[in-house]
């Protein structure tokens, strides 16, 4: 896949650690006053430095010359170093105006390669006085322009990455996008097909109802992919969230099964978070629906849902306790993962999604998740939301 010098943020963009550790690194070896990594454009009549060390005003500033003060150009047309030991004597940059301008008198560039192999720039070192370049020198930047092309190429592999997970997560809402319609229609016909039940037999009335728990399950799954596509795909624009109000949004949500269970619910006053509403929302009910659920027969559920303090300062936390069957040690770190279940749907209906979006949730609010269970005891999960860092 080929990307333009700007999505490999090469021109028109901030310095970077990496880059700028690597001219300074040019510098210091090679004993020169300025270091560049510059990228030769064209297209735009220019040469933009994505680093530079030591490099005048107002170009250092500016990040940018047009190609008339431009040495590295040679290097790119001949995809070979230019060795300068005196400028003014040297026939192809002695009428260049990065002599009167910049003060370039010796200069030595090595290419800089695009991940397709093109060169695209030079890595260069620069004197102000005539310079007597080594045969170590020489070798000593190449060895360092092989750096910059394997950044240039990481960001390469980055972006490529991205966009094969962003396929991924389009092709996964699609489908369950474009399943969800079907599932409804043969949900409406099986209920069509419930209003003659009378005209059924014995055995087509047992057909029906095994036909109908199906395609539930196959609507749940349907919703509950679509809920993780949409969380994989963090756009959302995060703001302040009172997570009281998420709260109080989720237990009106389950508020039958609160009842039906005379569930006991024991809530402190939770904190703002920067966040997305849309997506604590079912962070919060997967959790809460999840302690309601996983209680064993006759037992009454208690959930106490506390904001705890972090000696460190740095998040806020939340634990969500409840006294159900509670998890296996050795089944701990599996809950989390994508259609992972520890029980047949018979005993906890479910579609094993519920704890891989609440994962994934954390993850997008750069958060923790983590638990604490026993057994028949209970289980806590704790939830840690960065705090903002206002100095």
């Amino acid at each position: 896949m080929n990307f333009t010098l700007a999505e490999l943020d090469l021109v028109d963009s901030s310095p970077q650690p990496d880059y700028d550790n690597l001219t300074k690194l040019a510098s210091e070896v090679l004993g020169v006053p300025v270091s560049l990594v510059s990228i030769v454009d064209f297209d735009n009549d220019r040469q933009f430095f994505k680093s530079q060390v030591g490099l005048p005003e107002p170009w250092a500033t500016e990040q940018q010359t047009p190609l008339s003060h431009s040495f590295c150009q040679h290097v790119v047309k001949t995809n070979a170093p230019l060795i300068v030991k005196n400028a003014l004597e040297h026939d192809l940059v002695k009428d260049n105006l990065a002599i009167p301008d910049l003060g370039v008198v010796s200069y030595l560039g090595v290419p800089i390669y695009t991940p397709d192999s093109q060169p695209t720039g030079a890595l260069c070192a620069i004197d102000g006085k005539p310079r007597q370049w080594t045969e170590k020198e020489i070798e000593l930047l190449k060895q360092l322009s092989f750096c910059v092309t394997d950044t240039i190429k990481l960001k390469a592999s980055l972006l490529t990455s991205e966009g094969l997970r962003q396929e991924q997560r389009d092709f996964t809402y699609a489908i369950s996008h474009d399943l969800k319609s079907p599932a409804n229609t043969l949900h409406m016909l099986l209920n069509e097909i419930g209003f003659e039940q009378d005209k059924l037999s014995e055995k087509g009335q047992n057909f029906l109802d095994i036909s109908l728990n199906v395609v539930n399950r196959m609507k749940d799954q349907v919703e509950d992919v679509l809920a993780y596509a949409r969380a994989n795909n963090n756009q959302e624009v995060h703001e302040e969230v009172d997570l009281n109000t998420i709260l109080e949004n989720v237990l009106d949500d389950l508020k039958s099964d609160i009842v039906e269970k005379n569930a006991k619910i024991n809530c402190t006053q939770l904190p703002i978070v920067t966040g997305c509403p849309k997506q604590l929302h079912p962070l919060f009910q997967n959790l809460v629906s999840n302690a309601l659920k996983f209680q064993s027969d006759g037992n009454t559920p208690s959930i106490d849902i506390l904001a705890v303090s972090d000696p460190q300062n740095r998040y806020d936390i939340i634990n969500i306790t409840d006294n159900g069957i509670g998890i296996p040690p050795e089944f701990q770190k599996r809950i989390f993962k994508l259609f992972e279940r520890l029980h047949t749907r018979e005993d906890y209906p479910g579609t094993g999604v519920g704890l891989a979006l609440c994962n994934r949730i954390i993850s997008n609010h750069n958060g923790k998740l983590s638990l604490q269970s026993e057994p028949n005891v209970g289980t806590t999960f704790t939830l840690k939301f960065p705090r903002k860092n206002d100095g």
